[in-house]
């Protein structure tokens, strides 16, 4: 298994699923505990959303708490991430007016 499989893909999806309003928010405590309710400590979260942020799957403010904890602050899964977890069309695929009219009307009910 890959560090992608086991680390930042699970943290990818639970920030992109989290019921918990502080995370709906774009705030998220890695200072303590077990974050987004993952088996996995705060530092292996921690080191998961430097990785995501490097790879353009997440933005936000990130604020180092300690040696291995952060208070990340106006995050936001960005479509790149989006795309990673399949709830984003890829580009490439939009190859019809029928398909771009589906996308926009989707993003209108986001909006």
């Amino acid at each position: 298994m890959t560090v992608w499989e086991q680390r930042d893909l699970p943290v990818l999806q639970a920030l992109a699923a989290s019921e918990d309003e502080d995370v709906r928010q774009g705030v998220l405590d890695l200072s303590n505990g077990q974050p987004l309710d993952l088996e996995m400590g705060s530092a292996e979260v921690y080191d998961a959303v430097l990785t995501l942020s490097d790879a353009g799957y997440i933005e936000g403010e990130i604020q180092p708490v300690g040696p291995h904890g952060a208070l990340v602050t106006h995050f936001q899964v960005t479509g790149r991430g989006q795309q990673a977890l399949g709830q984003w069309p890829l580009f490439d695929e939009l190859a019809s007016p029928a398909t771009l009219a589906l996308l926009l009307e989707r993003l209108a009910e986001e909006a």
